[in-house]
């Protein structure tokens, strides 16, 4: 999806291997909607790696998110999906999930944000309840960041992954999951 928003959450450094030192960014994913063009509310939150490690973490992030793409939610509906049966919680909105599975099987799995959680959250607003109490909301998105959609909504509702971002910053593709 091509978006063109309005602000960014970035370096969700806990979604690290604690032996890997923060320095840039991961974060977010999944693979069907389609969002509009319209100026939304959005953040972006990603992890901070040294340099090096962060293309080569980037690039897997994004291709496992990528290698993701097609999967639907089966039967039709009824949000029943791998992602949730890993993550506990088979039937619910998968997007956060989806995302949550994506950074842990490219082995870069996010904090427990929502416990008794594999990693990460299944809920957009703890996600960004968690990146606004470690203070990492930003406006500038890079791969790899995750993005919260609020769809005018006061809490987020979406979540996706950046791939890749607008030579003028003003707009980002996102791989994101959820039929």
């Amino acid at each position: 999806s091509v978006h063109n928003c309005c602000s960014v959450l970035r370096r969700l450094s806990a979604c690290l291997p604690s032996v890997m030192p923060i320095t840039r960014s991961t974060v977010f994913a999944s693979y069907h909607t389609v969002v509009s063009k319209s100026c939304c509310t959005t953040e972006i939150l990603s992890c901070q790696l040294p340099i090096l490690i962060m293309n080569a973490a980037v690039e897997k992030v994004i291709q496992t998110a990528l290698g993701e793409v097609g999967v639907v939610e089966s039967p039709k509906g009824s949000n029943r999906t791998k992602y949730g049966l890993w993550y506990g919680v088979n039937g619910q909105p998968w997007c956060a999930i989806w995302t949550s599975w994506v950074f842990h099987h490219a082995g870069y799995p996010l904090p427990k944000i929502q416990p008794p959680c594999p990693s990460g959250a299944a809920y957009c607003p703890y996600i960004e309840h968690y990146a606004k109490k470690v203070g990492e909301w930003h406006s500038k998105p890079q791969p790899g960041d995750l993005a919260l959609f609020h769809f005018g909504k006061r809490l987020a509702v979406h979540i996706g992954i950046v791939e890749s971002v607008h030579k003028s910053g003003a707009s980002f593709y996102s791989i994101e999951g959820n039929t």
